[in-house]
């Protein structure tokens, strides 16, 4: 059988890169990387998501229940049915991860419906206080940029958050 001129009998250890003279190495071991910004942001935004909707949440027959804040209907949706809306939209960092600026919403409401801000204004201005809806807005238009520091303790305190909620389903908060 005749080998083709596109596999090699040398091993990949005594190829030399093309760049320089150096031989490549196999592709044993993989070199750490520090996580980038981005990808400790979407980790954040996971696990952050996730506390936010327990924060909103009752527990009703042994499963984690809550309200979307913009359709006010009465109707109950377990966790995974619901988002975590931002009243202040999360291009804005300085609040992407405020808890005053964020509470669950149906994917109608959180998608479908651009996040119903006015309405989202409304409730938050009913849970925190008069004003706060504008306070937030005034902050949303200061400049941020995330450290790795930050990010990883956003992670960490939201999955402590997480844990507390999933212990209390268990019952050891008891």
């Amino acid at each position: 059988m005749k080998k083709s001129p596109l596999k090699s009998t040398k091993s990949l250890v005594a190829k030399k890169s093309l760049k320089s003279k150096t031989p490549l190495k196999s592709g044993g071991g993989r070199k750490q990387t520090k996580p980038t910004i981005s990808k400790l942001k979407k980790d954040a935004d996971k696990w952050y998501s996730k506390a936010c909707r327990y924060r909103f949440a009752s527990l009703v027959d042994g499963e984690w229940v809550a309200e979307c804040i913009t359709c006010q209907n009465g109707l109950k949706k377990p966790l995974k049915e619901l988002q975590c809306g931002h009243f202040m939209s999360r291009q804005y960092n300085i609040l992407r991860y405020d808890s005053e600026n964020t509470a669950p919403q149906c994917y109608g409401c959180n998608v479908r419906q651009q996040g119903k801000q006015f309405e989202f204004g409304i409730q938050i201005d009913l849970l925190y206080g008069e004003g706060t809806a504008k306070k937030l807005h005034k902050i949303s238009k200061k400049p941020h940029q995330f450290t790795v520091e930050e990010l990883r303790q956003v992670i960490e305190d939201s999955r402590e958050e997480i844990q507390f909620y999933e212990r209390e389903l268990s019952g050891e908060n008891q």
